[in-house]
């Protein structure tokens, strides 16, 4: 019922916020949304991304139209993307072409994500803490994904393909648990999903497979053919997309496209995601080691899947000390932290996990109501 209350709190504020119901005589989420960026005025990547929407919808292919928005930026110096992962893959584009040609209509067609994004929050909650203290995980996901769904981030690939990686997560989780195969397939399916929207979020597939190695030797067979036959596909996707690209980059700019990593970047992570959720500048970090927390306390029934949870948070972050983003700020020149919406909201979701030997709970959770004889 707490996490109905939330869905619908989600949505209605959603839908009233982007009419403008709470900021009369301000522009609209949905005004912005409702009209394309003129060519040569797409200086920022929300720019970019809505002008795709109805360059795609115009019947233009995606990549001639990727290349024309970059081309056509002075900001940009006319140049073409600096390599491959200058390209967001086309899966959520190809996906927005079934939507109607109006950009308003995104942040409801995004909510579908961001319920699904809160279930499967509650739902890993649940698997692994109170179903009381799972509503927590819940409700954190939520306020994320409202701030999402209330600015121009709702056209950014990151909290859609997140939504996704959260459920295969779920499945996952369950999987483990109930020593399900039908649901390891799942999980490999949705995850691969994911991954073919945002290809960062293939680490945790990767990081899926390399935790059946804490199995006795004889079930790793077994255990890694489903994540690396979900690899292979990825790699089949991820080369086509590449071959589709056909050349159209600009290798003048690549040189340090991956040398940006630092404690800069890493702090950067979690100063992004304070826009997100506002409040002191060390609430995201400690909900984050929370989260890692909630991980490790999960070694102690089961070590495999501890073990996943755990490396799946703090893998990324160890990662962006030594990697980053090619962007930079326009403005202050500083490194941006847009891929905490990758990471993050994985350890909201493990969070309550942490919190469960603090709080004691009735040995059944749920209330059962019974009448005695007599």
């Amino acid at each position: 019922m707490l996490v109905a209350v939330i869905l619908a709190l989600l949505w209605t504020t959603t839908v009233k916020y982007n009419q403008g119901v709470f900021t009369p005589g301000e522009p609209t989420v949905n005004a912005w949304l409702s009209a394309a960026p003129q060519l040569g005025h797409t200086p920022t990547d929300r720019d970019l991304y809505l002008r795709l929407f109805y360059d795609t919808h115009a019947g233009v292919p995606y990549y001639d139209a990727y290349a024309r928005v970059y081309q056509s930026d002075p900001l940009g110096e006319f140049r073409l993307p600096n390599g491959v992962p200058g390209y967001r893959l086309p899966t959520l584009f190809l996906l927005w072409q079934m939507l109607p040609a109006d950009g308003a209509v995104l942040p409801l067609a995004f909510l579908v994500f961001a319920t699904l994004a809160v279930c499967s929050a509650y739902a890993i909650g649940t698997q692994l803490a109170p179903p009381r203290l799972a509503v927590l995980g819940a409700l954190m996901v939520a306020a994320a994904y409202l701030t999402i769904s209330t600015s121009s981030f709702v056209v950014f690939v990151d909290g859609w393909a997140m939504a996704i990686t959260l459920t295969g997560l779920a499945l996952f989780v369950a999987s483990q648990r109930k020593h399900s195969r039908p649901l390891l397939w799942a999980a490999v399916a949705v995850m691969l999903l994911a991954a073919s929207l945002r290809e960062i979020l293939l680490y945790p597939m990767l990081l899926a497979g390399a935790s059946a190695l804490f199995l006795p030797k004889q079930k790793w067979v077994k255990a890694l053919w489903p994540w690396l036959l979900g690899f292979a596909i990825f790699c089949i996707i991820y080369a086509a997309h590449a071959v589709a690209i056909g050349g159209r980059v600009d290798k003048s700019g690549s040189v340090g496209f991956w040398l940006n990593g630092g404690v800069g970047h890493l702090v950067a992570t979690q100063r992004f995601f304070e826009q997100l959720f506002g409040g002191a500048p060390v609430f995201v970090p400690l909900l984050v080691v929370t989260g890692l927390a909630g991980a490790v306390l999960t070694m102690r029934e089961h070590a495999r899947l501890g073990v996943f949870l755990t490396a799946c948070v703090l893998v990324p972050h160890i990662t962006f000390l030594f990697f980053g983003s090619a962007g930079r700020d326009m403005i202050t020149g500083a490194v941006p932290g847009y891929w905490a919406m990758l990471v993050i909201p994985i350890a909201l979701a493990l969070a309550p996990a942490a919190l469960t030997p603090l709080v004691k709970f009735d040995k059944i959770d749920s209330v059962h109501v019974g009448f005695s004889k007599g």
